[in-house]
Protein backbone atom coordinates (compact mmCIF):
# COMPACT_ATOMS: atom_id res chain seq x y z
CA UNK A 1 0.00 0.00 0.00
CA UNK A 2 1.29 3.46 -0.78
CA UNK A 3 1.74 5.95 2.03
CA UNK A 4 -0.65 8.79 2.74
CA UNK A 5 -1.06 11.73 0.42
CA UNK A 6 1.30 13.99 2.35
CA UNK A 7 4.32 11.75 1.75
CA UNK A 8 3.38 11.13 -1.87
CA UNK A 9 3.14 14.89 -2.40
CA UNK A 10 6.48 15.38 -0.63
CA UNK A 11 8.15 12.83 -2.91
CA UNK A 12 6.66 14.50 -5.98
CA UNK A 13 7.98 17.90 -4.88
CA UNK A 14 11.43 16.47 -4.10
CA UNK A 15 11.61 14.77 -7.49
CA UNK A 16 10.61 17.87 -9.45
CA UNK A 17 12.97 20.07 -7.41
CA UNK A 18 15.79 17.68 -8.28
CA UNK A 19 14.73 17.71 -11.93
CA UNK A 20 14.80 21.50 -12.08
CA UNK A 21 18.31 21.46 -10.60
CA UNK A 22 19.24 18.87 -13.20
CA UNK A 23 18.27 21.30 -15.95
CA UNK A 24 20.92 23.70 -14.64
CA UNK A 25 23.40 20.84 -14.31
CA UNK A 26 23.20 19.95 -17.99
CA UNK A 27 23.26 23.58 -19.13
CA UNK A 28 26.44 24.25 -17.16
CA UNK A 29 27.95 20.75 -17.41
CA UNK A 30 28.45 20.93 -13.66
CA UNK A 31 26.74 18.43 -11.29
CA UNK A 32 26.87 20.78 -8.29
CA UNK A 33 23.24 22.01 -8.62
CA UNK A 34 21.82 18.52 -7.98
CA UNK A 35 24.09 17.54 -5.09
CA UNK A 36 21.80 18.90 -2.31
CA UNK A 37 18.92 16.78 -3.62
CA UNK A 38 20.69 13.41 -3.92
CA UNK A 39 22.20 10.73 -1.72
CA UNK A 40 25.95 10.16 -2.04
CA UNK A 41 25.33 7.09 -4.20
CA UNK A 42 22.85 8.95 -6.38
CA UNK A 43 25.22 11.87 -6.85
CA UNK A 44 28.04 9.54 -7.90
CA UNK A 45 25.76 7.98 -10.50
CA UNK A 46 24.70 11.41 -11.75
CA UNK A 47 28.30 12.54 -12.17
CA UNK A 48 29.00 9.46 -14.28
CA UNK A 49 25.96 10.13 -16.48
CA UNK A 50 26.95 13.75 -17.00
CA UNK A 51 30.41 12.64 -18.08
CA UNK A 52 28.87 10.89 -21.08
CA UNK A 53 27.62 14.18 -22.56
CA UNK A 54 31.02 15.55 -23.58
CA UNK A 55 31.69 19.28 -23.71
CA UNK A 56 28.49 20.63 -25.27
CA UNK A 57 25.80 22.13 -23.02
CA UNK A 58 22.50 20.31 -23.17
CA UNK A 59 19.03 21.77 -22.80
CA UNK A 60 17.01 19.29 -20.77
CA UNK A 61 13.31 20.01 -21.29
CA UNK A 62 10.38 17.70 -20.65
CA UNK A 63 6.67 17.25 -20.10
CA UNK A 64 6.23 14.81 -17.20
CA UNK A 65 3.74 12.02 -16.52
CA UNK A 66 4.53 10.85 -12.98
CA UNK A 67 3.52 7.78 -11.00
CA UNK A 68 4.65 8.24 -7.38
CA UNK A 69 4.75 5.46 -4.81
CA UNK A 70 5.94 5.45 -1.18
CA UNK A 71 6.77 1.98 0.15
CA UNK A 72 5.53 0.71 3.50
CA UNK A 73 8.81 1.39 5.31
CA UNK A 74 8.13 5.12 4.69
CA UNK A 75 11.80 5.75 3.90
CA UNK A 76 11.85 4.44 0.33
CA UNK A 77 9.89 5.72 -2.65
CA UNK A 78 9.87 5.50 -6.42
CA UNK A 79 8.83 7.81 -9.22
CA UNK A 80 8.04 6.34 -12.62
CA UNK A 81 8.34 9.26 -15.05
CA UNK A 82 7.22 9.01 -18.65
CA UNK A 83 8.56 12.25 -20.05
CA UNK A 84 8.23 13.75 -23.48
CA UNK A 85 11.59 15.26 -24.32
CA UNK A 86 12.02 18.62 -26.03
CA UNK A 87 15.73 18.46 -25.29
CA UNK A 88 18.77 19.10 -27.42
CA UNK A 89 22.41 20.14 -27.54
CA UNK A 90 23.31 23.84 -27.52
CA UNK A 91 26.09 25.65 -29.30
CA UNK A 92 28.71 26.26 -26.57
CA UNK A 93 29.26 29.86 -27.75
CA UNK A 94 25.80 31.11 -28.71
CA UNK A 95 23.78 28.70 -26.55
CA UNK A 96 21.41 28.34 -29.48
CA UNK A 97 19.82 24.95 -30.11
CA UNK A 98 21.82 22.78 -32.52
CA UNK A 99 19.39 21.06 -34.89
CA UNK A 100 15.83 20.21 -33.88
CA UNK A 101 14.68 19.23 -30.39
CA UNK A 102 14.27 15.57 -29.58
CA UNK A 103 10.74 14.18 -29.80
CA UNK A 104 11.67 11.08 -27.83
CA UNK A 105 9.46 9.87 -24.98
CA UNK A 106 11.40 8.06 -22.25
CA UNK A 107 10.41 6.08 -19.17
CA UNK A 108 12.68 6.44 -16.14
CA UNK A 109 12.29 4.87 -12.71
CA UNK A 110 13.84 6.94 -9.94
CA UNK A 111 14.22 5.74 -6.36
CA UNK A 112 14.32 8.17 -3.44
CA UNK A 113 15.27 7.72 0.21
CA UNK A 114 14.10 9.78 3.18
CA UNK A 115 17.21 10.99 5.00
CA UNK A 116 16.81 13.18 8.09
CA UNK A 117 13.27 14.00 7.02
CA UNK A 118 14.17 14.93 3.43
CA UNK A 119 13.49 12.88 0.30
CA UNK A 120 16.69 12.50 -1.75
CA UNK A 121 17.15 10.91 -5.19
CA UNK A 122 19.12 7.67 -4.81
CA UNK A 123 19.28 6.30 -8.33
CA UNK A 124 17.78 6.61 -11.80
CA UNK A 125 17.14 3.70 -14.17
CA UNK A 126 16.09 4.06 -17.79
CA UNK A 127 13.27 1.59 -18.37
CA UNK A 128 13.07 2.27 -22.09
CA UNK A 129 12.10 4.73 -24.79
CA UNK A 130 9.45 5.21 -27.43
CA UNK A 131 11.91 4.86 -30.29
CA UNK A 132 14.86 2.65 -31.10
CA UNK A 133 17.87 4.06 -29.23
CA UNK A 134 21.23 2.33 -28.98
CA UNK A 135 21.54 0.46 -25.71
CA UNK A 136 17.92 1.03 -24.69
CA UNK A 137 14.85 -1.16 -24.85
CA UNK A 138 11.49 -0.12 -26.20
CA UNK A 139 9.02 0.85 -23.48
CA UNK A 140 5.49 0.44 -24.76
CA UNK A 141 4.35 2.63 -21.86
CA UNK A 142 6.56 5.36 -23.35
CA UNK A 143 5.19 4.64 -26.82
CA UNK A 144 1.69 5.29 -25.41
CA UNK A 145 2.99 8.27 -23.35
CA UNK A 146 1.70 6.73 -20.15
CA UNK A 147 -1.89 6.24 -21.28
CA UNK A 148 -3.14 2.92 -19.89
CA UNK A 149 -5.10 0.37 -21.93
CA UNK A 150 -8.88 0.87 -21.79
CA UNK A 151 -11.17 -0.88 -19.34
CA UNK A 152 -12.07 -3.70 -18.95
CA UNK A 153 -8.83 -4.83 -20.61
CA UNK A 154 -6.67 -3.08 -18.02
CA UNK A 155 -8.48 -4.85 -15.18
CA UNK A 156 -8.05 -8.21 -16.91
CA UNK A 157 -4.28 -7.73 -17.24
CA UNK A 158 -3.88 -6.46 -13.68
CA UNK A 159 -5.97 -9.37 -12.39
CA UNK A 160 -3.81 -11.86 -14.29
CA UNK A 161 -0.66 -10.27 -12.87
CA UNK A 162 -1.95 -10.37 -9.29
CA UNK A 163 -2.97 -14.01 -9.73
CA UNK A 164 0.46 -14.83 -11.15
CA UNK A 165 2.19 -13.22 -8.17
CA UNK A 166 -0.05 -15.09 -5.70
CA UNK A 167 0.46 -18.50 -7.32
CA UNK A 168 4.19 -17.95 -7.80
CA UNK A 169 4.68 -16.82 -4.20
CA UNK A 170 2.82 -19.88 -2.92
CA UNK A 171 4.91 -22.15 -5.17
CA UNK A 172 8.22 -20.88 -3.78
CA UNK A 173 6.96 -20.96 -0.19
CA UNK A 174 5.73 -24.56 -0.52
CA UNK A 175 8.50 -25.62 -2.95
CA UNK A 176 5.74 -27.03 -5.13
CA UNK A 177 5.32 -25.62 -8.64
CA UNK A 178 2.41 -27.78 -9.78
CA UNK A 179 0.11 -24.79 -10.41
CA UNK A 180 2.60 -22.50 -12.15
CA UNK A 181 1.43 -23.52 -15.61
CA UNK A 182 -1.93 -21.93 -14.81
CA UNK A 183 -0.35 -18.45 -14.65
CA UNK A 184 2.80 -18.52 -16.78
CA UNK A 185 4.25 -20.05 -19.90
CA UNK A 186 7.41 -20.20 -22.00
CA UNK A 187 10.61 -18.69 -20.59
CA UNK A 188 8.92 -17.51 -17.39
CA UNK A 189 7.61 -20.98 -16.57
CA UNK A 190 10.94 -22.63 -17.37
CA UNK A 191 12.83 -20.17 -15.15
CA UNK A 192 10.53 -20.74 -12.17
CA UNK A 193 10.56 -24.54 -12.52
CA UNK A 194 14.36 -24.35 -12.41
CA UNK A 195 14.29 -21.82 -9.55
CA UNK A 196 12.07 -24.00 -7.38
CA UNK A 197 14.24 -27.04 -8.13
CA UNK A 198 17.26 -25.10 -6.88
CA UNK A 199 15.47 -24.15 -3.66
CA UNK A 200 14.40 -27.77 -3.16
CA UNK A 201 18.05 -28.85 -3.46
CA UNK A 202 18.94 -26.25 -0.80
CA UNK A 203 15.90 -27.16 1.30
CA UNK A 204 15.10 -23.45 1.57
CA UNK A 205 11.60 -22.14 0.82
CA UNK A 206 11.34 -18.48 -0.21
CA UNK A 207 8.95 -16.04 1.38
CA UNK A 208 8.12 -13.23 -1.02
CA UNK A 209 7.64 -9.84 0.62
CA UNK A 210 7.38 -7.20 -2.07
CA UNK A 211 5.37 -4.16 -3.09
CA UNK A 212 4.61 -3.21 -6.67
CA UNK A 213 4.26 0.14 -8.40
CA UNK A 214 3.73 -0.50 -12.09
CA UNK A 215 2.38 0.64 -15.41
CA UNK A 216 0.61 -1.53 -17.97
CA UNK A 217 0.98 -1.06 -21.73
CA UNK A 218 -0.05 -2.97 -24.84
CA UNK A 219 2.32 -3.93 -27.63
CA UNK A 220 -0.51 -5.47 -29.65
CA UNK A 221 -3.94 -6.98 -28.83
CA UNK A 222 -2.33 -10.20 -27.56
CA UNK A 223 0.83 -8.86 -25.87
CA UNK A 224 1.00 -6.67 -22.76
CA UNK A 225 3.92 -5.36 -20.73
CA UNK A 226 4.20 -4.41 -17.08
CA UNK A 227 6.96 -2.03 -15.96
CA UNK A 228 7.34 -2.46 -12.22
CA UNK A 229 9.37 -0.59 -9.57
CA UNK A 230 9.46 -3.27 -6.88
CA UNK A 231 10.18 -2.67 -3.21
CA UNK A 232 11.47 -5.99 -1.96
CA UNK A 233 12.43 -7.76 1.26
CA UNK A 234 12.10 -11.36 0.09
CA UNK A 235 13.94 -13.97 2.18
CA UNK A 236 14.97 -17.60 2.01
CA UNK A 237 13.76 -19.61 5.01
CA UNK A 238 15.09 -22.48 7.05
CA UNK A 239 12.66 -25.27 6.14
CA UNK A 240 12.47 -26.56 9.73
CA UNK A 241 12.29 -23.37 11.79
CA UNK A 242 10.84 -21.12 9.03
CA UNK A 243 13.24 -18.42 10.21
CA UNK A 244 15.15 -16.34 7.62
CA UNK A 245 18.46 -17.93 6.60
CA UNK A 246 20.07 -14.47 6.50
CA UNK A 247 18.89 -10.96 7.22
CA UNK A 248 18.02 -9.00 4.12
CA UNK A 249 17.81 -5.28 3.50
CA UNK A 250 14.93 -3.58 1.72
CA UNK A 251 15.85 -2.94 -1.92
CA UNK A 252 14.18 -1.34 -4.90
CA UNK A 253 14.59 -3.05 -8.25
CA UNK A 254 12.91 -2.73 -11.63
CA UNK A 255 11.18 -5.59 -13.37
CA UNK A 256 9.72 -6.00 -16.84
CA UNK A 257 6.97 -8.59 -17.31
CA UNK A 258 5.54 -9.73 -20.63
CA UNK A 259 2.05 -11.25 -20.72
CA UNK A 260 0.54 -13.00 -23.71
CA UNK A 261 -3.11 -13.68 -24.33
CA UNK A 262 -4.23 -17.19 -25.21
CA UNK A 263 -7.35 -19.32 -25.00
CA UNK A 264 -7.08 -19.49 -21.19
CA UNK A 265 -6.51 -15.75 -20.78
CA UNK A 266 -3.42 -13.71 -19.97
CA UNK A 267 -0.28 -15.62 -18.92
CA UNK A 268 3.16 -14.32 -17.96
CA UNK A 269 5.64 -15.27 -20.68
CA UNK A 270 8.73 -13.41 -19.50
CA UNK A 271 9.95 -11.70 -16.34
CA UNK A 272 13.30 -9.96 -16.00
CA UNK A 273 15.10 -7.52 -13.70
CA UNK A 274 16.57 -4.33 -15.17
CA UNK A 275 18.53 -2.86 -12.27
CA UNK A 276 18.69 -2.84 -8.51
CA UNK A 277 19.35 0.16 -6.30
Amino acid sequence: MPAGGNQVAAVRRAYLTWWNARVQEYLTLNPAPVKPYMTAAGYQQERSLLGQFGNEPFRLAAVHNLKVFVYADRIDASVDDIWLSNSGYLDPITHQLVGTPSDLTAEDSTSLKRVNGRWLVDDVVRIGASQAVSGQSTSYAAVDRGVSPPQPLLSQIKGAFRHYESVRSAAYLSLNGQFLSQVETGAALAADVQGIAQQVSRNQPIRYDDQDSYRVALQDPNTAWIYDSVGDKTVALNSRTRAPVVRVAFVVYRSIIELTKGQSGWLVAYSGVISQS
